[in-house]
């Protein structure tokens, strides 16, 4: 894991990056603390770069791609920092450092995932099945006399079993998920004619792949798992995560700054599966941003004065004590002497309306907090000089490493802290470099 932070004004961008990468094997985990994750992307240009997640892409490590990019670019000078992302997709595309069996093993992994998860869905389908073996056998031991609310309660739990299996069908089930899955899957890379060219490239190893499994999946319907594998292979490594990388600074056409965050998942076919993360420009409207990338609860506490975990506890809170109330007045209507006048249905309604109008409150006086804090800190943050700017973004990283030292989770934030800034005038420096 990582923590990184980009604060931006009309005057420059301050950087700052921790240096912890974690390693995962076996459901083991081992944190270096060795790791560079920003970096200046140009000589000409005044643009610098942090990377999180994923430490490389298809086996290759990000300084190696980074480094190589550089080497490639070290006089250009793009007009926007949205130029010098294209630029580097646009590198990734040409896939110099991404073999075929670099790709097949990426394929080949997130296929098996797809598969998996299929699997495990038509196994419980026959988890069901197995399962109506087993209420008719508890059904023949019951006696009807005695038993009485057991046997309906396992009438009731067969019917639902069967209307489920009666409703499912292999086909429909898999082209229901793959629907699903193309509605989900949205990546700036994904079209029709992409897919084709997967298809006709990996489409024959992910027949081989489904052969060699034992999914339990007729073979009629390997075209349409085929298709299923394809789309399920994006939204798995949608959900998963990849290479985070953001670009920050100024274009040569730029006044203020900008940066632009994208999420990158791998390589296929010469083409970059990449998701755009978010825009942020510096302008006379917006003149101060801070972005906390990867980690992100302990500097949205910082900025807002409440940490999103304890946000979404509070709101579930309030739902449940309404919840709660109007479960106690429903059985407080039992007594019919209890609210006369009142029928129950009105009062039950009566009760919800409440709940929607206090909610609602509660919701607004958590972000006034949020706006009212958050304006506090902005309204500095707008006159804060460069290096003032690079010790908030330093600190920023420091407290995350810090509330990971302090709880038992694993220190995955840690390590010498690298900060740069970049300003119009006098382009990328930086202000701390750990030593190799």
């Amino acid at each position: 894991m990582t923590a990184e932070v980009v604060v931006m004004n009309r005057k420059g961008v301050a950087l700052a990056a921790d240096s912890a990468g974690t390693l995962s094997s076996r459901g083991l985990f081992k944190v270096y603390n060795s790791n560079d994750k920003l970096f200046q992307i140009s000589n000409k240009c005044h643009i610098g770069s942090l990377t999180y997640g994923d430490s490389g892409l298809n086996g290759a490590p990000f300084e190696l791609i980074i480094g190589r990019f550089k080497e490639k670019h070290s006089d250009t000078i793009w007009k926007t920092v949205n130029e010098s992302k294209q630029a580097f997709i646009q590198y990734l595309n040409g896939s110099e450092f991404a073999t075929y069996s670099d790709e097949k093993y990426y394929v080949h992994s997130r296929i098996n995932d797809s598969l998996k998860l299929l699997e495990s869905d038509l196994a419980s389908i026959k988890d069901d099945i197995r399962h109506l073996y087993f209420i008719d056998r508890q059904l023949s031991k019951l006696n009807p006399k005695t038993d009485e609310e057991k046997i309906e309660q396992l009438h009731q739990e067969k019917a639902s079993i069967t209307e489920r299996l009666d409703n499912f069908n292999e086909s429909n089930y898999i082209e229901y998920n793959l629907d699903q899955i193309k509605q989900t899957a949205n990546c700036e890379t994904i079209d029709n004619t992409f897919f084709h060219e997967i298809s006709d490239t990996y489409g024959a190893f992910i027949a081989e792949t489904l052969n060699n499994c034992q999914t339990g999946i007729s073979p009629d319907k390997f075209n349409l798992v085929i298709e299923y594998c394809i789309y399920s292979m994006f939204k798995y490594a949608l959900r998963d995560g990849g290479m985070g990388v953001a670009f920050a600074g100024f274009g040569s056409d730029e006044f203020y700054p900008s940066c632009t965050d994208i999420m990158i998942y791998g390589t296929i076919c010469g083409k970059t599966i990449y998701r755009n993360m978010g825009e942020f420009k510096i302008s006379t409207d917006k003149p101060m941003y801070i972005l906390p990338l990867a980690q992100t609860e302990n500097v949205d506490t910082f900025v807002f004065g409440i940490s999103p975990t304890m946000e979404n506890i509070l709101r579930d809170k309030i739902g449940e004590f309404f919840n709660e109330a109007i479960s106690k007045f429903g059985q407080a209507l039992s007594d019919e002497d209890a609210f006369i006048g009142f029928g129950e249905e009105r009062l039950v309604n009566a009760l919800s309306l409440a709940q929607d109008s206090i909610e609602k409150d509660f919701d607004n006086l958590l972000n006034s907090i949020k706006i009212h804090n958050r304006k506090n800190i902005y309204d500095a943050l707008n006159w804060l000089s460069i290096p003032d700017m690079a010790q908030m973004a330093k600190s920023l990283v420091e407290l995350t490493a810090f509330k990971k030292k302090m709880s038992v989770e694993t220190d995955t934030v840690g390590g010498p802290i690298d900060v740069a800034v970049i300003s119009k005038n006098d382009g990328f420096n930086w202000i701390e470099k750990k030593s190799k």
